[in-house]
């Protein structure tokens, strides 16, 4: 029978490898990359707009309504303005969002696009836009000799699909939004909304077509 003493710095012996062997693995783990890689950050605005857009608009006038998203976020905004020629419109959203998808009427209240309830249906809007890229502003431009212009003003309805992404790309938000101004059906449904632009005299006294 072999001594104890004999047995005991065999132990210490296995002890200390297993301990040297756990401290490797966590070496290993702790420096082991992440699977995802994180998104450079685009600096600034990333813009777009339709093809017959200037590449500098003068406004006769202007304004501007809060993009709503899920009813109660102020996501950006919807700016409205003329020339003697064109109406603007122009989705913007504030940083850490961007637009997917925009769905534009401009006319009568009578010929907005709604379904048998009343609720308005985007998918049918005359101006859409897919982005293939998520965008930060887009600017849709309308000949004022195309719109019916009663009275001088157009209805306006603004929707949009609004995301905000982590620095991995992955999505974090995603709400549809409306250019803030009276709901489209008040009672119940869908909380869609529009608001009213009339195009505004340019300078000396000129009319914008009507």
């Amino acid at each position: 029978m072999k001594p104890k003493f004999v047995l005991l710095p065999l132990c210490l012996a296995v002890l200390l490898y297993s301990c040297t062997q756990e401290n490797k693995s966590e070496l290993v783990n702790s420096t082991k990359p992440s699977s995802k890689k994180q998104v450079e950050e685009e600096i600034g605005q990333v813009a777009g707009a339709t093809s017959n857009t200037p590449a500098t608009i003068v406004y006769c006038g202007q304004t501007s309504v809060p993009l709503m998203a899920g009813q109660t976020i102020n996501v950006g905004s919807i700016t409205v303005g003329n020339d003697a020629v064109n109406l603007y419109v122009t989705y913007a959203v504030n940083a850490g969002y961007t637009l997917q998808k925009t769905h534009l009427y401009v006319g009568t209240l009578a010929g907005l696009p709604t379904s048998g309830g009343g609720n308005a249906v985007p998918g049918q809007f005359p101006y859409k836009t897919t982005h293939i890229a998520d965008i930060d502003m887009y600017t849709y431009t309308i000949p004022l000799a195309s719109l019916p212009n009663a009275g001088g003003c157009n209805v306006i309805a603004a929707h949009s699909e609004v995301v905000s992404r982590n620095e991995f790309g992955d999505l974090v938000f995603s709400e549809t939004g409306w250019g803030q101004g009276t709901r489209i059906r008040p009672n119940g449904g869908s909380w869609a909304m529009y608001f009213t632009w009339c195009n505004a005299t340019c300078g000396g006294g000129v009319d914008p077509e009507k």
